[in-house]
């Protein structure tokens, strides 16, 4: 996991001018007497000594760096794994050009469709930060637009079918998922295409019943949201025409499903959840939902600001990032003391190590990626439901006439990555989403965890790999994540 370099008797290297990479990262770690060196553009992570990684964090500020101060397998090896570039590279366009040619390999995928159908706009919930906004239409998917859902599956040449019920709240209408889902099994199964689907549910009608219904259109993974405490999440997530607890509801029905389904609870932090997501485990733990159940895991989602809802209690990019690192040590505590209790063996921390990502959004880029709403609306972004302005045409005139068409390239035109983020140091690594909204000035944007927990996130993991191995996971075991070079893309550097 940490290389260590030792440092030998000098020899000369090739005279060839180098210099330290543009995405190098220095890490003292004082209380080891060691740096860890980290490079985003290769993805490495070296252990070096104290004064050497002092001197090249001092040598990074000069354009040049002097191959005699170091011992020549020493320099090699800084070469080898990207810490140092020929001084004629420029890393910051190969790695521009390396994204771009991943988006457009992307959009030349046509072997796949993946459709995000709203059964229906309505919802039973008046969420405040709902992205699709306070006036949604109380209409459903009838059958005549979804029969052009049939009629744009049955005429492609594709081998994966996936399906994302949403909504609204798509379960208002379970008989239409289960009679469109088995509508579009029925062509899969003719055409021998793979069908998957998935389902985004506020969680208040996820009864046994329902349950069911999902299992048979072969729904792989439901995700429902509980937003803190029963306090805070009925405040945000209330009902419409009545003041009963949804949070109750939601609950009661984690507590008795019964399916092979894997659940992930989304909660929507900022400052006014965040002190309350101990409470919502220790909810979950007394009611035997989490950690019980296997197939139910818990993750923050990131509350951002939209037209309607703008609120002081939002948090910055670098607070959210920081509220990760200590929910993942909260949620370690809480089940090794749950697992203490019940004679079942402790969890340790996953070593935490970032991995090449290309940052473009597969609904927004992939051409059979589309979000149809229940009048037959086509966008291009979740995040888009309910606004005309960008909203690119309708299936009753044909799905290929409408992405062909001039509103379609016209919203796909202003799609950009922010300057800002191709000169950031961690672009290589950055896991977040670059989408139309990135031109939102109500957004806050969202920059990547590690640009802010880098350094503190390696530190940590470092002197835990030495003081309490026994909590983090087995070196070998991270090692496919740590030999994930930029490289391995496909494409030569």
């Amino acid at each position: 996991m940490f290389i260590k370099f030792k440092i030998l008797n000098k020899k000369s290297i090739n005279k060839n001018m180098y210099k330290l990479s543009y995405y190098n990262f220095y890490i003292p770690v004082k209380e080891k007497e060691v740096y860890l060196i980290y490079n985003s553009y290769n993805n490495s992570l070296f252990e070096v000594p104290f004064d050497i990684g002092k001197l090249l964090e001092d040598k990074s500020r000069s354009k040049e760096i002097n191959q005699d101060l170091f011992e020549y397998s020493f320099f090699e090896n800084l070469i080898r794994e990207g810490f140092v570039v020929d001084h004629k590279k420029d890393q910051r366009e190969i790695v521009l050009d390396i994204k771009r040619k991943m988006n457009d390999n992307f959009k030349k995928n046509t072997r796949s469709i993946s459709l995000t159908l709203l059964l229906t706009n309505n919802c039973n919930l008046g969420c405040r930060y709902c992205f699709e906004g306070s006036n949604k239409p109380n209409e459903y998917m009838k059958p005549e637009i979804f029969q052009n859902v049939l009629n744009y599956v049955s005429e492609k040449d594709v081998k994966v079918v996936y399906i994302t019920w949403y909504g609204g709240e798509p379960l208002m209408y379970p008989h239409l998922i289960e009679e469109y889902g088995n509508q579009l099994m029925k062509i899969c199964d003719s055409k021998n295409i793979d069908f998957e689907s998935s389902i985004i549910t506020n969680g208040v009608y996820l009864t046994p019943e329902n349950v069911r219904i999902l299992e048979s259109v072969k729904v792989k993974r439901i995700q429902v949201t509980l937003d803190g405490n029963k306090n805070t999440h009925d405040k945000r997530r209330p009902f419409i025409h009545s003041n009963k607890s949804t949070y109750d509801i939601i609950l009661n029905n984690l507590e008795r499903i019964n399916t092979n389904i894997p659940i992930s609870i989304r909660i929507n932090v900022d400052k006014e959840v965040y002190p309350f997501i101990n409470d919502l485990f220790e909810d979950l733990i007394n009611k035997k939902i989490w950690p019980h159940n296997k197939l139910i895991s818990l993750y923050m989602g990131y509350t951002a600001g939209n037209d309607e809802y703008q609120d002081q209690n939002l948090f910055s990019s670098e607070e959210f990032s920081k509220a990760i690192t200590e929910f993942r040590n909260l949620k370690l505590n809480l089940y090794n003391k749950w697992a203490s209790k019940n004679n079942v063996k402790l969890a340790t921390y996953k070593f935490k190590y970032p991995s090449i990502e290309h940052n473009f959004c597969k609904t927004l880029n992939g051409i059979n990626y589309l979000v149809i709403d229940s009048a037959g609306n086509i966008s291009k972004c979740w995040e888009h439901i309910n606004d005309e302005r960008t909203i690119v045409g309708n299936i009753k005139n044909g799905i290929e006439n409408e992405i062909n068409g001039i509103r379609y390239q016209n919203i796909m035109n202003q799609y950009h990555v922010p300057d800002k983020c191709t000169l950031c140091k961690v672009y290589p690594i950055c896991e977040s989403i670059f989408c139309l909204n990135a031109n939102n000035e109500n957004q806050e944007k969202r920059c990547s965890y590690w640009k802010h927990e880098l350094e503190n996130c390696f530190r940590n993991q470092y002197i835990m790999s030495i003081d309490h191995p026994e909590l983090i996971e087995n070196v070998n075991s991270a090692e496919d994540r740590i030999n994930s070079k930029f490289f391995a893309s496909g494409y030569s550097i």
